[in-house]
């Protein structure tokens, strides 16, 4: 029956033909005509007998007979004209009957008249944009869009993917139409603040974004053939690449000797007589290389190419299809209601305008407040410093963001969280504490942390090898009984139970030995050894036996004393003091006091403190067995030059305060209260990946390198970073300022405030999801044959380095053009958080979320991005990044658009569903197979 109908069809056509003015060429005897060739006579006859006009139009028909034939024959193949009649019959006439495709034609209209409507636009600024932009200079060639839509059109899933598009659209939000929303985004966009600033290039996309230089195939990523882009001369043409005279192949001219091709008055290249060039980058005509890149008559590549699948842009977009793969788009939406809470109804007129409340946004806040840490202008420098470790030392950044990844896996796999708001209380109150040490010292110069990054960048990598290993002891044992060499004796902490456990009516001491060393020294901050409160007090009594023996420290409690008097001395030295004093606690007075308990108590500490101490003594051996005497020695030492061992004590005495949450030797509890008790596992881990010594070996190299236009190391940009953070001022919040206070306590609050909301709201799993995605391009390695460890995205060092790239052209600008900058910034990230457009995305998310539709849909985005139509998608993305287009025709172009969709978003639904019923209709799918060969290579 399918036969019949379609010879039916071909043989009306014929007589058709027939009855009009038949072509003067003469057909081949004996060769059937191709059903292109009976269309063509048929438009030609139609076009004969028109009453105007008829030679123009033929004329202009004729030169093309060729062409059009082939193309229609490719288009509606042998194997599908069968199905013409059905698809004409049930697919088509239906949507022209019930009004459907005419009104469509009548919108289109509409939207054209748009261009010359003397009350939209009197002067045509439009018009003359779409003239302006169809002669600028482009690097989209033709091949790119029909392997877009190729590729689009490829899975044999498009009539589900656009079956399941239309419900999507027609489900409601609860404000409006998915469609209307999606329409919104465009019609109710915003252009940024304007601003003054100068200096700085913002769009250097060669330089980032399609940057090539040390990017390599991921084996996670099936990429396939290259996808060839050119990159862009100065005029936004392909560059030329000069040949090996230094000259320009022919017939491209240089003649103002710029080393670019000359143009012409519409900006496109000219040959010597003024003629315009058409030599496409990618093509068949002319001479090409296997991969259709245009050749010289030398042989050699007329343009600068570069495979844009190996580029920043490339793995960026890979990274965008893992993040819909993996769905964590769908945790977004219990993110923002958490923090945000529901949006309120916008002051615009409309019923369908939300926004989240700029009163209350704590992520504006937190945008606001990390920008404002780039006023620092020693920030630009650090991270212009960052992109050299990154770019010219590749083994020791990768070393480095391996051992980052180790660090964030353990603390992942440990029972610390990032939504802890403990954690943030306990990084807040340290922050005064902190803020002591970096007072500089009057007698060197110098900060205290200044001297601390000198002093282990001159540590050889034995020492920094037992900074790891000793931390890794003292961490994993609670006591050691000797050295070990090599391997520690002594009873291991289980981290599966708190610091003290109940079993049965058994208490078990579960604290590490680390735990126990900082309990002792904040249990000895008291009392007093010094002369300076009375020449004939017990305390002067003391300093003046010991101070010959211990170097004269100066005046302080217990813990301060005996920390600067160790610090003047070798580790063998101290470690048999440590033996000495183990030996000595052994004694006591019978109902007086234990051991150097009674030492303590003579020196004025209390007899519940002088007793705390003396039992936790055993703790010094075991920090002396762990080698942990080598390291820490030294960096006492720096403190004690600099008088701030009391600061040292404080930072000690804080940690225990938080380590008591979860009692004491004499106070036992069985919780989790303590926030540091809750990280020493993900340290431990740390350590035996051998994090440290990879994050030390990275902090050498930072070391090495001197900033330019000072004497200062990088490292010590990142103390003064540090310095500038935590500095009391008032800070420049985005609501208001906050006087006395600093940077760092003002961003952790917001950061607090977020993860409390997120506690409240039961929403910690959807940011931990969002966290673990964005983290396993650090955290997920390979080992290589060697048995070095790198991370398993190849590319991810080189994705930092070019967003290192892009932020520190801010350190080559004057003060007030970076202060003009972040002040942008500032305002472009206030705007759009607080926007309608933000709050309409949320809703979007959320929908996609609950609805069955949105499945395949998402699915074929994948698709496309990782195979299907990647190629295309990026060249046209280059193609446009590259493009030098004046800002204020876009401008024109789209305040046209936001008007066409704004009068026609109920137009845009009906569309759909009409093209989604004729899909749905056309049960041979001959509609869909005659766009793919539209769009697929056809005959020459």
């Amino acid at each position: 029956m399918r036969l019949a109908r379609g010879s039916g069809f071909l043989i009306v056509a014929a007589c058709v033909a027939a009855c009009g003015d038949v072509p003067t060429e003469v057909h081949p005897p004996n060769v059937p005509l191709s059903f292109g060739e009976l269309v063509y006579r048929v438009v030609r006859t139609n076009l004969t007998t028109a009453t105007t006009c008829s030679l123009e139009y033929v004329g202009q028909l004729e030169p093309h007979h060729g062409d059009f034939v082939r193309s229609l024959d490719h288009a509606i193949s042998a194997d599908i004209r069968n199905d013409l009649p059905e698809l004409v019959g049930n697919t088509i006439l239906p949507v022209v009957s019930n009004g459907e495709l005419p009104k469509l034609v009548d919108h289109i209209g509409e939207a054209l008249k748009l261009l010359v409507d003397d009350a939209v636009d009197p002067q045509r600024k439009t018009l003359k944009a779409i003239v302006s932009l169809s002669t600028s200079p482009t690097l989209v060639e033709s091949s790119m869009v029909t392997s877009l839509a190729a590729g689009a059109l490829a899975s044999p899933k498009i009539p589900a993917v656009l079956h399941s598009s239309r419900l999507l659209m027609q489900e409601n939000t609860g404000v409006a139409l998915v469609a209307d929303d999606v329409l919104g985004l465009v019609t109710h966009s915003e252009s940024p603040p304007a601003h003054s600033c100068t200096g700085l290039v913002l769009d250097d996309v060669q330089g980032t974004l399609l940057r090539t230089a040390g990017f390599v195939d991921d084996p996670a990523y099936a990429l396939g053939a290259p996808a060839w882009m050119v990159r862009p001369d100065s005029k936004g043409n392909p560059r030329v690449l000069k040949d090996g005279t230094g000259k320009l192949p022919f017939p491209f001219i240089d003649n103002d000797g710029d080393g670019e091709a000359d143009v012409g008055p519409t900006g496109r290249p000219i040959d010597a007589f003024g003629n315009l060039i058409d030599i496409p980058f990618l093509g068949t005509s002319g001479k090409r290389d296997a991969e259709g890149r245009a050749l010289s008559s030398t042989g050699g590549r007329i343009y600068d190419y570069y495979d844009v699948k190996r580029s920043a842009l490339s793995f960026t977009m890979q990274m965008g299809a893992d993040f819909l793969a993996a769905k964590v788009h769908h945790q977004i939406p219990a993110i923002a209601d958490a923090v945000l809470g529901p949006p309120i109804t916008c002051n615009d007129g409309t019923t369908t305008c939300r926004a989240y409340s700029a009163a209350n946004h704590p992520l504006a806040d937190l945008t606001h407040l990390g920008l404002e840490v780039l006023r620092f202008g020693k920030t630009a420098k650090l991270v212009e410093v960052l992109h050299q470790l990154f770019v010219m030392e590749p083994e020791k950044a990768e070393d480095l963001l391996v051992a980052a990844g180790d660090v964030i896996g353990a603390l992942q796999n440990s029972t610390a969280s990032i939504t802890d708001t403990a954690m943030y209380d306990a990084l807040i109150g340290i922050v005064p504490i902190v803020r002591q040490i970096f007072t500089t010292s009057n007698t060197t110069g110098k900060s205290t942390p200044h001297l601390l990054v000198d002093l282990i960048a001159k540590m050889t990598p034995a020492e920094k090898a037992q900074i790891e290993q000793s931390l890794d002891w003292m961490l994993d044992y609670r006591s050691l009984s000797s050295r070990p060499n090599p391997t520690p004796v002594g009873p291991l902490v289980d981290y599966r139970k708190n610091r003290f456990y109940l079993t049965g009516s058994t208490w078990t001491d579960n604290r590490s030995g680390l735990e126990q060393a900082i309990e002792l020294l904040s249990y000895a901050n008291c009392g007093f050894i010094g002369c300076s409160q009375g020449s004939f007090s017990t305390s002067c009594v003391a300093a003046t036996l010991l101070n010959g023996s211990f170097g004269d420290p100066d005046d302080g409690t217990v813990s301060e004393w005996l920390l600067s008097a160790m610090s003047s001395k070798t580790p063998a030295t101290v470690s048999s003091l440590i033996s000495f004093i183990d030996w000595l606690n052994g004694f006591s007075l019978p109902f007086v006091c234990n051991g150097a308990g009674c030492a303590l108590e003579a020196l004025g500490c209390s007899s519940a403190r002088s007793d705390d101490a003396a039992a936790h003594i055993p703790a010094l051996k075991s920090l002396a067995n762990s080698g942990g005497l080598d390291w820490l020695l030294p960096i006492a030492r720096v403190f004690d030059e600099q008088r701030q061992m009391p600061a040292l004590v404080d930072i000690f005495v804080y940690i225990a305060d938080d380590l008591w949450k979860s009692g004491e030797h004499d106070r036992r509890l069985d919780n989790a209260n303590s926030f540091i008790r809750r990280i020493e596992p993900a340290l431990l881990s740390s350590a035996k990946a051998g994090a440290v010594v990879k994050i030390l070996a990275a902090f050498d190299v930072l070391h090495g390198i001197t900033v330019s236009g000072s004497t200062d190391r990088a490292t010590h940009l990142m103390v003064d970073m540090i310095d500038y953070a935590i500095k009391l001022r008032t800070v420049n919040g985005r609501l208001t300022n906050v006087a006395n206070s600093d940077l760092a306590s003002e961003l952790l609050k917001v950061v607090r405030t977020i993860s409390a909301r997120l506690d409240t709201a039961n929403a910690k799993g959807a940011l931990t999801n969002v966290t673990k995605f964005a983290t396993s391009y650090l955290t997920s390695t390979t080992t290589l044959p060697g048995g070095r460890r790198v991370l398993k995205h190849n590319n991810t060092r080189m994705m930092f380095a070019v967003g290192l790239d892009a932020a520190a052209d801010l350190a080559t600008l004057p003060a007030a053009s970076q202060a003009c900058y972040i002040d942008h910034f500032q305002a472009t990230s206030e705007q759009y958080l607080t926007s309608r457009n933000f709050a309409t995305l949320v809703r979007l998310a959320k929908k996609v979320t609950t609805s069955q539709n949105a499945a395949p849909v998402e699915d074929w985005l994948v698709s496309l991005l990782r195979k299907d139509a990647l190629g295309p998608i990026l060249q046209l993305a280059a193609a446009a990044a590259s493009a030098d287009v004046a800002g204020e025709d876009l401008s024109e172009l789209a305040s046209w658009f936001q008007k066409v969709a704004k009068s026609n978003q109920s137009t845009a639904l009906s569309t759909l569903i009409a093209l989604d019923n004729m899909v749905q209709s056309d049960s041979s799918g001959a509609m869909i197979q005659i766009l793919r060969n539209m769009v697929n290579p056809g005959p020459a």
